[in-house]
């Protein structure tokens, strides 16, 4: 009897120290704090991250098929497979220190040997369990933040421009409510953009289409939302779902001022005041549309704010 007790201790034991360990590790990209959207794993000295950590990174595409996850940026690219050592990058089998795995029906990947891989630089502080990453890559010797802070300039002095933006974002709440119980959902937004804006005199036209899915939602599926945004020196005017137009109080607030001064600033003080917003950017695959090139920016904000 006290035989297979031990046995079964010793099993327990065994499964224990194999299980996947969610560690308190911070990572750094670029000198700017990065909140993932799930917890970093690290398991035997190897930092495994949520597969879109990558993308957010070092603004590059990645596709997805089976077990299958190929990335690719600029002429560096690497891929492999959920449960397989082995990866091929730019065309060479090469062996990583640990395999792809799938957690909560999300992929993770080793991080070092993906970044190192595609040409950053990435670091490692034991003492803080600190993760950096640094990846300069330029368009005409310039940063993904320096060339939006001079395109930023650049619309002030246009006087006109129209935006188009592909969204996606989670966004997770958690509040206090009567009865000791407590609030903690997410919703998982996609959709798109389009805006038509004029500086002076101040006038602004936006529309968009939002598809937002609540995981943990009593009635599951995806909702449909459509808005419109009208905001000239009369103020702001939207539309809301099963309401129509109405007109936002916002007293106090002087929104065609903040346009105005927000645009009307030089590139240096735009890269601070989109620092000082956590707002951080990096190139994504360069693109082709109807015979021109584009350079092609990803935006990431901090989750606080």
């Amino acid at each position: 009897m006290k035989k297979r007790i031990s046995i079964i201790l010793s099993l327990i034991l065994v499964m224990a120290l194999a299980t996947p360990v969610f560690a308190a590790v911070s990572l750094d990209i670029n000198g700017r704090a990065y909140e993932p959207s799930s917890e970093l794993l690290l398991e035997n000295g190897v930092t495994l991250v949520p597969f879109d950590v990558i993308t957010d990174a070092l603004g590059c595409e990645v596709t997805t098929a089976g077990d299958q996850v190929t990335y690719q940026k600029n002429s560096n690219s690497i891929q492999m497979n959920i449960g397989s050592t082995t990866a091929v990058v730019n065309g060479t089998d090469q062996i990583m220190p640990m395999a792809p795995r799938m957690i909560n029906g999300q992929a993770y990947v080793p991080l070092r040997f993906v970044l190192e891989s595609l040409g950053a630089q990435v670091g490692w502080n034991g003492e803080t369990n600190a993760v950096s990453v640094n990846y300069n890559d330029t368009r005409n010797d310039m940063t993904a933040a320096e060339l939006m802070a001079k395109a930023s300039v650049a619309m002030a002095e246009a006087n006109q421009y129209k935006m188009l933006v592909d969204m996606q974002g989670k966004v997770k709440m958690k509040a206090d409510v009567p009865e000791d119980e407590s609030l903690d959902m997410s919703m998982d937004m996609n959709g798109t953009m389009e805006a038509w804006t004029q500086m002076d005199p101040m006038v602004m036209y936006m529309k968009q289409d939002m598809t937002i899915a609540v995981p943990d939602a009593p009635v599951p599926g995806a909702q449909a939302v459509q808005t419109e945004m009208v905001m000239n020196h009369d103020g702001i005017f939207m539309t809301m779902p099963e309401i129509g137009w109405v007109k936002m109080d916002l007293e106090g607030l002087d929104m065609e001022e903040l346009m105005k001064q927000s645009m009307a600033q030089d590139p240096t003080t735009v890269m601070q005041q989109m620092k000082n917003l956590g707002m951080s950017f990096s190139f994504d695959q360069d693109q082709e549309k109807n015979g021109k090139k584009y350079w092609v920016l990803k935006a990431y904000m901090d989750g606080d704010v």
